[in-house]
């Protein structure tokens, strides 16, 4: 999965954690310790006011560990993720759907951090930069998430049903993994394969490369189960991934089932990141 994404969800539930039991979620062991952080030399939470063409940024809090604490005392309820489709764009001189755009920094959708609070919702949204590309410890990428819009009037927000998710997810799975091996894609089947068997293991999980996006105990079993498998069939970037093979635009199997999987990934992200949230859905 996207290592942007991967960090809003590890945010959003260690956040939930942290709000419902501050003792809950400690440092280092979260930051700089979570894989989320793995690359990055910093992660910062900044204001921003945008008055005609300024723009100006307001530090608000250094580190994550120091964004739930302010976010604690200003009386935070719940942390919700949001994502929000942007319709594909262009390529040279292709227009492309938006699982294409996905190996691209800043592709992919819009991935939001809700935070409710008692005058209505903030939503902060990452801006990934690179920093210094020749650290030896690969920690190159500078993150600063973004104040982008604040008191909001809360929305309700339908909670997906993790069973029926898994159940789309499941089926989903098993018709991309035929399609892969009916064309010879079969390192693509291979990971389709072990993505569906997530989907029934009693220790999901166990291999992904984010393990520790939530804390032990925050999920229930179908909803680990989702994350292990959405993980590991994420296989949407640039050259060597799915996008990468050699498809033309009337393969309609080929646009379908890939636009069906796409769909239900970053579904599977929201649905899984928003279970450790205590408040109406």
């Amino acid at each position: 999965m996207l290592g942007a994404v991967a960090q809003s969800i590890a945010l959003t539930a260690h956040g939930n954690a942290f709000l419902q039991k501050s003792g809950a979620v400690a440092s280092p062991a979260f930051y700089p310790w979570n894989s989320t952080f793995r690359f990055c030399a910093d992660v910062r939470f900044v204001d921003v006011t945008i008055t005609g063409s300024s723009r100006e940024e307001t530090a608000w809090a250094p580190d994550p560990m120091a964004w739930f604490d302010r976010l604690a005392k200003e009386g935070t309820y719940a942390l919700r993720l949001r994502y929000g489709a942007v319709g594909g764009g262009t390529v040279g001189s292709y227009q492309v759907p938006e699982r294409m755009l996905a190996g691209f920094a800043g592709g992919g959708g819009r991935w939001l951090i809700e935070v409710i609070g008692p005058r209505g919702s903030d939503y902060w949204e990452a801006r990934w930069e690179v920093a210094d590309r020749s650290r030896a410890d690969g920690k190159i990428w500078r993150v600063t998430y973004e104040r982008v819009a604040r008191d909001e009037v809360t929305q309700e927000a339908g909670r997906d049903d993790l069973e029926n998710l898994k159940h789309r997810l499941e089926t989903a799975l098993l018709e991309i993994q035929g399609y892969a091996s009916a064309h010879r894609l079969n390192n693509f089947a291979a990971i389709f394969a072990e993505s569906r068997s997530q989907l029934s293991a009693e220790a999901p999980g166990k291999d992904v490369d984010h393990c520790d996006l939530a804390l032990n105990g925050q999920l229930g079993l179908t909803a680990r189960q989702v994350l292990a498998a959405a993980q590991l069939s994420w296989v949407f970037g640039g050259m060597g991934s799915w996008n990468d093979t050699a498809h033309d635009q009337s393969d309609k199997e080929y646009e379908r089932l890939s636009e069906e999987l796409f769909a239900l990934l970053n579904r599977a992200y929201v649905a899984v990141a928003n279970a450790t949230a205590q408040v109406a859905q």
